[in-house]
């Protein structure tokens, strides 16, 4: 068992202090670049629609995004109907947390805001940590305060971080076929889409590094009947996280990810078909306790 410890907490701020494994973590996204996006394609399909519904305003040649949203983060937006702002960072996390003085960690996820989208985000380890929002109705939605920072209070072993992840993530899990489904299920959804997130296991099969990202392959034996998938599924891992691979090829892996496609590759050809495939982009990964093998060569293939 983790044993959580006592924290000092700084009285000065509004926040509270967490306990918390961070078991992904997603890219940093400009939400302002989505929301400019939208606004500049609603003005193209329908211009007089868009400025009368308050999405954008129009001064001379300059058409001008504005803040459509009611609220911000449970508050009465003060700035609706204003210019939209240049750029909002956001990176979602993947995480358990508790109070201090708790046992059980409760899931969710934790978003770091513009500057501290920026900070050292140490993912499977025991971490504390300064943050706002709360953990309510067994769901953690937190948000970096301006004191967050994440001090890592205890190194955990594999079984550890696996262990947490095995009890707490259950309804995340799915093996590679019901990834592929769930995918389908949802990929119309936009707001469902980018909230979610599925954890699965497989045996790598291959693994190959390029400039900015790892590609790693794993299967299982659900994907034996789903057509164009006997490869198995593509995983895309960033460099940034290169440090989580220590284990190697045949090893039976755990990933934290979001589903997406691909096109399938022709063995027989050598070309890409229009046929689309299960991809997963990972927020991380980590080897099955016991069931890994000594790190592999890159580019390498069972």
């Amino acid at each position: 068992m983790i044993v959580n410890k006592d924290f000092l907490v700084n009285t000065k701020s509004t926040a509270i202090v967490y306990e918390g494994i961070i078991i992904g973590a997603e890219k940093t996204k400009d939400l302002m670049e989505y929301k400019r996006d939208l606004a500049f394609k609603a003005y193209e399909d329908n211009p007089q629609d868009a400025i009368d519904s308050g999405i954008v305003k129009v001064e001379g040649e300059d058409i001008i995004p504005l803040d459509t949203r009611d609220e911000v983060q449970g508050k009465v937006n003060k700035k609706k109907g204003q210019p939209l702002k240049k750029n909002m960072f956001m990176r979602k996390l993947h995480i358990a947390a508790r109070k201090p003085g708790e046992e059980e960690f409760t899931t969710g996820t934790m978003q770091l805001w513009n500057e501290h989208s920026k900070i050292v985000v140490p993912v499977m380890k025991q971490i504390s940590f300064l943050a706002n929002g709360e953990i309510k109705d067994g769901i953690t939605d937190l948000n970096s305060s301006v004191d967050t920072v994440f001090d890592i209070s205890k190194e955990l072993s594999d079984e550890d971080v696996v262990s947490v992840i095995d009890e707490k993530f259950v309804s995340n899990f799915k093996n590679l076929r019901e990834c592929w489904d769930f995918h389908n299920e949802i990929k119309d959804d936009k707001k469902i889409y980018w909230n979610s997130m599925v954890i699965t296991e497989g045996a790598i099969s291959y693994i190959a590094e390029y400039d900015t990202t790892i590609k790693i392959v794993i299967t299982d034996d659900s994907l034996n009947e789903v057509p164009f998938h006997e490869d198995g599924v593509t995983c895309w891992l960033p460099k940034e996280l290169k440090h989580l691979i220590n284990f190697g090829i045949g090893s039976i892996i755990t990933v934290v990810a979001r589903t997406s496609t691909g096109n399938y590759y022709d063995r027989n050809t050598k070309l890409q078909t229009e046929d689309e495939v299960l991809n997963l982009r990972l927020f991380s990964l980590i080897g099955r306790p016991g069931l890994t093998v000594n790190k592999a060569q890159e580019g390498e293939s069972v």
